[in-house]
């Protein structure tokens, strides 16, 4: 499966950028400025998604849990809507949303997701859900809102 097919936020096969939505993109072929580009992979790619979250809860002295408020040395970025264990989904998906993304102490994030594995899943049916069922879920339910538009 190509990343592409893991972002349902905005429709990739559209010939407009894939931020703000504009149609002038010049000679570019999918973004139509760096600052565009930059959101959209902050927002979609783990590996630019990630620093961000973490820059948004450093302060002095360590970094802030979202859960216990403390500050912690050892940050775990966490998926508020889990992803469910694909390690595809965590690469590239519209669940790295930085609306999705927290910073949580190790205590914390392993508590998390203990509970997360212990709650069964089901569908709207009340049927126990499989993965592929959740990710392709219609109501939206397993899937975070939509980030922030960007102006040019």
């Amino acid at each position: 499966m190509d990343w592409r097919d893991l972002i349902w936020c905005r429709d990739l096969s559209l010939k407009l950028c894939r931020c703000c939505r504009t149609d002038s993109l010049g000679r570019r072929t999918a973004y139509c400025s760096d600052e565009c580009r930059r959101w959209f992979n902050q927002n979609h790619f783990w590996w630019a998604a990630r620093p961000v979250a973490l820059r948004r809860a450093h302060e002095p002295g360590g970094y802030r849990c979202a859960d216990c408020e403390g500050l912690t040395d050892e940050p775990e970025v966490d998926h508020i809507r889990p992803v469910g264990g694909s390690q595809q989904l965590r690469n590239a998906s519209c669940y790295n949303h930085q609306a999705n993304l927290q910073v949580l102490c190790i205590r914390c994030h392993k508590f998390k997701t203990a509970s997360q594995r212990a709650r069964p899943r089901v569908n709207e049916d009340g049927r126990p859900a499989g993965r592929n069922e959740m990710q392709a879920s219609e109501s939206g339910e397993e899937r975070p809102a939509q980030g922030p538009e960007v102006t040019a």
